[in-house]
């Protein structure tokens, strides 16, 4: 009995000494898989961009298109809203190049850790 004891002793300490490392492990853990989450978003949303800017280029070359062969003219000065289309587009681009900078900085620390 009294080794049932001492051993049922043995494995509380144990177990006391054992449970701040598990603590730690599990912070850890739940910091790093945040870190992947905002990648994984990072990663997504640059995805997204990507799909709008690529449907900004194509409706910007359909409208070129239709408004070189209407009014058999290069100068694209007189189109509607170009200005406002390519400044989209800029501002996409830069919103890419922002999100990438930010998953590469978010690498890098995980790297770091």
């Amino acid at each position: 009995m009294n080794s049932h004891g001492n051993v049922k002793s043995k494995l509380a300490q144990w177990w006391e000494s054992l449970s701040p490392k598990i603590d730690e492990a599990y912070h850890t853990t739940k910091e790093k898989a945040g870190d992947f989450s905002r990648i994984g978003k990072l990663k997504y949303e640059v995805f997204q961009t990507r799909r709008i800017l690529l449907k900004c280029y194509q409706e910007f070359g359909e409208k070129t298109t239709q408004y070189i062969d209407d009014s058999k003219n290069y100068d694209l000065k007189e189109l509607d809203n170009m200005d406002e289309m390519l400044e989209q587009i800029k501002n996409l681009k830069i919103k890419i190049l922002t999100l990438e900078n930010d998953i590469t900085h978010l690498q890098a620390e995980e790297k770091i850790k």
